[in-house]
């Protein structure tokens, strides 16, 4: 495609990113784990005054049967759902 004057017409920018492949999906291999369930791990959780923020350590837990340790981070209103909904499954327990 040309403009009025003959010069090559630029590309839109979404027709340049079309044209990118993504490398990302070509890294996962194609019998990459899944995830079975994430387990709070055995350590306490970590709260940074500066932002609000706090981190709780997790095990992420794969089918097949190995454990990745990582980190859950929540804002203060995840922080506080979290509390909600752990009361909440408490009081359901001891009603059971």
């Amino acid at each position: 495609m040309t403009t009025q004057d003959g010069a090559p017409r630029a590309k839109h920018p979404r027709q340049a990113e079309e044209e990118v492949t993504h490398s990302a999906a070509a890294a996962v291999p194609a019998t990459a784990p899944f995830i079975s369930h994430i387990a709070p791990a055995h350590r306490d959780v970590r709260y940074d005054g500066r932002t609000g923020h706090a981190q709780l350590p997790v095990e992420v837990c794969l089918r097949d049967g190995t454990k990745v340790a990582a980190t859950l981070n929540m804002d203060p209103g995840q922080v506080q759902l979290l509390a909600i909904q752990l009361v909440r499954g408490i009081s359901l327990r001891e009603q059971a």
